[in-house]
């Protein structure tokens, strides 16, 4: 067997010839059906038969495998010019003809869900900009912006302080969000990098500290403007007195005395010791909003009072016994027994403020009755927020529905707020109630303006606004909004509007 010459233009081998006899074929079964023994013609015609088809088969084979290596060679040619057609076709892609000033808002975007994560980690922003392309290597290193943030993870990872130097310098002069999360004891590189970190006080913007060391030198911070503390000590919150830009603070701890920039106006202290006196808590004079979470009543029977606290929420109504917010306009509580109903009353008569938003966060129980609250506020309050659930259902709607509550809330309440969280026939029922106050009109009552319902899921919102209750009352101008965020509504944030652009608690 031979081939033929290949083929000058692709290579491929040419057409196969053979010097096999066909008819030997045919001959092997002829032989077969004789009956007689095999001569010795016979067995030598059969032995040169076999050669001959053995080197047909190698030469065949042989074959196969040029062709193999040539299919090879040929995909590993045509993957390498795929690639290139692929690179040549990405510098037409629409991303390299934007504009810097675009592609800087879009690296900013990502900086935005990279927060509070190690920034000193190559693998992640801005870092990994730079692995792209030059282009985009030169803009992320010339943009300060895109280095404002620095995070570190001290307790899992340790850092090169070239590493850190480098990250401050690119970032210029602009101001600094800081995240430090780590123990340093024992951890000599971790100190250094704080340091470094800690050096250029003078431009943090915001600090997230997750510490409890003393051995930080006292240092001014000219531009910081918001402050979280975790596991910090005495001597840690003392040192951010220097700080007239601070206005809002976080404490995610206990502190034995509460030494802070007297310039704060929100601040929200969580976790902290039942005995604590409150006196402290509220001793800033531009203060607007304060949260107070897990603390009793205060061993202090001095009345404390502030002149300028808009915005109050609580984890116990125990710890208004002794309070005095004549400006409070949003009070956020809950209200589990009748004792709490008390305390708030009274505090409520002693400040003589003007509620214009209360929301009722937990309660009130069956049995328990809210209305000289309501009472207190009947001409200021506007909105009201209550979750409804199996136990608090009574209170709630014989609140709603009866002719003296009527006549409470009708003055000024506009908006009414509600979470669902029981059966359908709860909400249906509710939402009757609301229909009635809405057709009621021989009493002077005014009409609500806006109805808020949170529900769990599209199914529930759909199920809502298809009722024929709720589509009569749209119709004659009720303003509904739905929220599907049943199991989000418990997320901590800023009462204050003006807050309403920062990060949650």
């Amino acid at each position: 067997m031979d081939f033929t010459t290949d083929c000058p233009t692709c290579g491929l081998p040419g057409r196969i010839t053979t010097n096999r006899d066909k008819s030997r074929d045919s001959d092997a079964s002829t032989l077969l059906r004789q009956e007689r023994p095999l001569v010795e013609d016979d067995n030598l015609w059969t032995l040169q038969s076999i050669t001959a088809f053995s080197s047909d088969i190698t030469a065949i084979k042989q074959g196969l495998r040029r062709l193999q290596n040539l299919a090879v060679a040929m995909r590993v040619e045509l993957d390498e010019i795929a690639a290139a057609r692929r690179r040549y076709r990405s510098i037409l892609a629409p991303i390299r003809r934007l504009p810097q000033e675009v592609l800087l808002a879009i690296f900013s975007l990502c900086r935005e869900s990279y927060l509070g994560e190690d920034s000193l980690d190559p693998r992640k922003f801005p870092w990994f900009l730079g692995h792209v392309c030059h282009m985009w290597r030169d803009l992320v290193h010339s943009s300060p912006l895109l280095w404002s943030s620095v995070a570190l993870m001290t307790r899992y990872t340790s850092h090169s302080i070239d590493m850190i130097r480098y990250h401050l310098e690119r970032s210029g002069n602009v101001l600094l969000d800081v995240f430090i999360d780590g123990a340093f004891r024992c951890r000599p590189l971790a100190l250094k990098a704080v340091d470094c970190v800690y050096s250029h006080s003078y431009r943090w913007r915001s600090a997230e500290l997750r510490m409890d060391e003393k051995r930080f030198m006292s240092r001014t911070f000219p531009c910081l403007q918001s402050l979280r503390l975790f596991y910090f000590s005495r001597s840690l919150n003392q040192r951010f007195l220097d700080a007239p830009a601070l206005r809002n603070v976080v404490l995610r701890s206990s502190p034995d005395t509460i030494c802070l920039s007297p310039h704060i106006t929100h601040v929200a202290y969580l976790y902290l010791l039942d005995v604590l006196d409150s006196r402290p808590l509220f001793a800033f004079p531009n203060l607007v909003e304060c949260h107070v979470a897990q603390m009793k009543k205060s061993p202090s029977t001095s009345t404390v009072h502030h002149r300028s606290l808009r915005f109050l929420r609580i984890e116990s109504p125990e710890i208004l016994a002794t309070l005095n917010f004549p400006a409070l306009e949003y009070l956020d509580l809950p209200i589990t027994k009748k004792n709490d109903v008390d305390i708030t009353f009274s505090f409520l008569l002693r400040s003589q403020c003007s509620l214009k938003h209360l929301t009722i966060r937990d309660g009130p129980p069956k049995g328990v009755d809210v209305s000289s609250i309501l009472t207190i506020q009947s001409v200021s309050l506007t909105h009201l927020f209550v979750v409804l659930d199996e136990e608090n259902y009574h209170s709630i709607c014989c609140m709603l529905s009866s002719t003296e509550s009527s006549d409470i809330l009708a003055s000024h309440l506009q908006c009414i707020e509600v979470l669902f969280n029981g059966y359908c026939l709860l909400r249906d029922n509710f939402i009757r109630i609301i229909e009635s106050r809405w057709l009621t009109t021989e009493k002077g009552l005014t009409r609500f303006q806006r109805l808020v319902i949170h529900t769990t899921g599209q199914y529930e919102a759909n199920e809502l606004m298809s009722s024929g209750n709720m589509r009569k009352m749209v119709r004659e101008g009720l303003d509904v909004v739905i929220f599907e965020d049943f199991h989000q509504y418990r997320r901590r944030s800023w009462l204050d509007p003006l807050m309403a652009h920062t990060e949650e608690m």
